[in-house]
């Protein structure tokens, strides 16, 4: 059984997570257009041996930036022809869909999955998940607003740090 474990900190911009023998996420960074499969992280399946170490991986998303994860039947579903939906297809749809919201990128890539099974009925499930961390309130140079204290806090430079 594949799994995935992820954790979304939106206070301090982390994404750290873990996977077991489930496909690599993909993040897009909105300042390069670039997208790179988060592959470093991870292990074998669950359940093949009773004692394994799962490694972890941590990013710092900037706004803008967009991480998706899937199922194998998003990618591996052939259409009537013999092609799959493989992860080349899969990243050339998330770039053109890149400047809309988390719900419009997960719209574009179902339909691009439904437009090229041609009508065949998918053989395994289809999960996606999209996360598009919101931008930054407009303010003054510097400054953020901070959540849990509900008052703005000093920044030393406009770089997003991820401790």
């Amino acid at each position: 059984m594949t799994a995935f474990l992820a954790v979304w900190d939106s206070a301090t911009t982390k994404f750290v997570f873990s996977r077991a023998g489930h496909n690599s996420p993909l993040w897009l960074r909105a300042a390069t257009g670039e997208v790179t499969e988060l592959s470093h992280a991870g292990g074998l399946p669950l359940g093949i041996f009773s004692a394994l170490a799962y490694d972890q991986q941590k990013i710092c998303l900037s706004p803008g930036d967009i991480v998706i994860l899937f199922s194998d039947g998003i990618v591996a579903h052939e259409n009537p022809a013999g092609k799959s939906f493989d992860h080349e297809i899969l990243k050339t749809t998330l770039k053109n869909a890149s400047a809309g919201s988390a719900d419009e990128i997960l719209r574009a890539i179902k339909m691009a999955v439904d437009a090229h099974q041609q009508g065949s009925r998918a053989q395994d499930d289809q999960t996606l998940f999209v996360l598009r961390p919101c931008r930054f309130w407009h303010l003054p140079l510097g400054y953020r607003f901070h959540n849990s204290q509900r008052q703005f806090v000093r920044l030393n430079s406009r770089k997003f740090i991820c401790p």
